[in-house]
């Protein structure tokens, strides 16, 4: 192939040679020729000068001129001529080029046929091959998106069974509004964690809250889970302690996770006991002087999930912490808190229960140095906990008399908005009403735009915010947007007679949602759970609570605004720009 190859170029280059001597004869025979023309002109001017000099004189014309004009034009047609010669030698050059590429592409197709251990034959059937391989998977992903679709339309199907149509009917639902919700719930369902079979429970007060937490603990046979955002070591925190305590003595698979900045009255000193007796104590996200490696993580991003495992199907998930505040004087409470809280036993447990699993092992993950092997090994223990798959199942009939219920993260760290994006979807969707309860309303900018667009709409949209609070500064800030909203014909109420905890919506009679999600900044970058259902009963529990909350609230007004003096606007501009530069993240985390 080489000497093939050297060859060609051999004869290419002698062929460019000879063309360039052509080429030189050619430019040489035009030169002969412009000086014959010159000398016949010259003559031709020299008798004609001679004949009529007189003429020439009165005219005025100069043979010189004329000379120069013959002379131009000659020069002009040999670089015409010189031209074409060169682009003819160009085009010669560059096809010797291209048999020389084809020549070379022969070969070596030749020596490959020669040297491969295939012949022609078994070429072409290994590309066969290959293309039916490529559309046999072609085919198996179209029937697997196929199957999908059927399963999505049958989960559909359950949970707009006749038993949830039946009820439906009782509340004078229309056939409409259902089939909007079919619709509704086909773009709810690739956010994960849905299931049916479930058995809600809502609490709306903090004291049988705790007594039943408290029975469960003492009940449980498998584990005992508890995340929360604040555990303070007052009469309440310390009971459940005690009772963590005597579940890590019987055996009993006990965890704790708590947030640093959340509980910091929370010491080792009050865990030693449940560490003692085999019990697992994690903080989420510390910050210490004397670990380098914890200074250049995001301390903004916080542990915001409240979240009871116990066993194997029965979870609580919403808003309460661990304190006295959120419970009554009958177990030692302050009652300056009103939250919700709600229990579900069945399949729901489960993902939960992988919830705080991510969540434990991103606690664990950032209390600790960033090194390969932590690394390395954190994420092994996270694909793990993906893949692995829970053996709890639930009863068709059980499927058939429970609810369905979706368990919706949010985790900035992963990139798992779900609550917000389950909240855009449904507020997109709504056709009569939605209710929200929130402590703090400074909600993120996509979540402000869904609000206006469905009151735009003519959808009844109600915020019942906190007038009384914990956070001086979020009602300020909140009085900042508030105009932005009433403009529009959304209705915001502050309840008086207590602090607001309670984070719940309402939609349609119908949707419910109750879990840890604030309608703020900081919610949108920490982690949230929030617990929702298509349950009619549920939906309606939450509907009256609302309602209930409403009679010890004030409504916020056009004119109540109007009447804000300057020094009150100018309060809540600063505290809406302090709000929002505090709850920038950095790029790295």
């Amino acid at each position: 192939l080489s000497s093939s190859t050297v060859c060609d170029s051999l004869s290419c280059s002698s062929y460019a040679t000879s063309s360039s001597s052509r080429r030189d004869d050619q430019q040489e025979d035009q030169l002969r020729g412009r000086n014959s023309t010159l000398s016949s002109s010259s003559s031709s001017s020299s008798s004609s000068s001679s004949s009529s000099s007189v003429s020439s004189s009165s005219s005025g014309s100069s043979p010189v001129a004329a000379e120069k004009t013959d002379s131009k034009d000659n020069i002009k047609k040999t670089k015409k001529t010189s031209q074409g010669g060169a682009s003819s030698v160009g085009e010669s050059v560059r096809e010797s080029v291209r048999e020389l590429a084809e020549s070379i592409r022969v070969r070596g197709a030749t020596s490959l046929a020669q040297h491969s251990p295939f012949s022609p034959q078994q070429l072409r059937s290994r590309g066969q091959a290959t293309l039916e391989d490529l559309r046999d998977r072609r085919r198996r992903l179209m029937n697997s998106l196929q199957f999908k679709r059927q399963q999505l339309d049958q989960a559909v199907k359950r949970v707009f069974s006749p038993r949830l149509v039946a009820r439906t009917e009782k509340l004078a639902m229309p056939d409409q509004l259902l089939f909007r919700w079919q619709k509704v719930m086909k773009r709810l369902f690739p956010l994960g964690g849905t299931s049916e079979g479930n058995h809600l429970y809502l609490y709306n007060a903090g004291d049988e809250y705790f007594v039943d937490l408290w029975k469960n603990i003492q009940q449980a046979k498998q584990r005992v889970w508890l995340e929360t955002f604040i555990f303070h070591p007052d009469a309440v925190g310390e009971k459940t302690l005690n009772l963590l305590s005597h579940a890590a003595a019987r055996g009993l698979d006990v965890r704790l996770l708590y947030d640093y900045m959340g509980s910091y009255k929370l010491y080792p000193r009050h865990t030693k006991v449940l560490r003692d007796l085999g019990g697992k104590v994690v903080v989420f996200n510390p910050f210490s002087l004397w670990k380098p490696w914890s200074w250049h993580r995001d301390h903004t991003v916080r542990l915001h999930q409240k979240v009871a495992i116990i066993d194997s199907s029965l979870a609580y998930c919403g808003g309460m912490n661990v304190g006295v505040d959120y419970c009554g004087p009958s177990i030692g409470g302050t009652d300056y808190f009103r939250d919700s809280m709600v229990r579900v036993e069945g399949p729901a447990a489960k993902h939960l229960r992988r919830v705080f699993e991510h969540s434990w092992e991103e606690a664990h993950h950032l209390s600790e140095p960033r090194t390969l092997m932590n690394t390395l090994r954190h994420t092994l223990e996270q694909r793990h906990i993906e893949s692995r798959q829970d053996s709890t199942a639930s009863d068709s009939s059980d499927e058939q008399r429970g609810s369905f219920v979706q368990v919706l993260p949010s985790n900035s760290r992963r990139n798992a908005r779900h609550v917000q994006r389950a909240m855009r979807i449904t507020l997109a969707q709504a056709q009569r009403y939605c209710f929200i309860s929130t402590p703090y309303f400074i909600p993120p900018l996509r979540l402000k735009h869904s609000l206006t667009m469905a009151a735009e709409r003519g959808i009844e949209i109600r915020i019942l915010t906190s007038g009384k609070t914990d956070v001086f500064m979020a009602p300020l800030a909140a009085k900042h947007i508030y105009y932005s909203f009433l403009r529009r014909g959304i209705r915001i109420f502050e309840m008086q007679n207590q602090a607001l905890h309670a984070k719940t919506a309402v939609v349609d009679d119908i949707y419910a949602s109750v879990g840890s999600f604030n309608m703020d900044t900081f919610s949108d970058s920490n982690l949230e759970v929030n617990l929702t259902c298509l349950d009619p009963s549920m939906a309606k529990r939450l509907h009256k609570q609302f309602l209930v909350d409403l009679e010890h609230s004030k409504e916020i007004t056009l004119s109540d605004m109007a009447d804000m003096s300057w020094m009150m606007r100018m309060v809540s501009w600063l505290a809406y720009q302090a709000v929002r530069l505090v709850s920038i993240r950095p790029r790295s985390i």
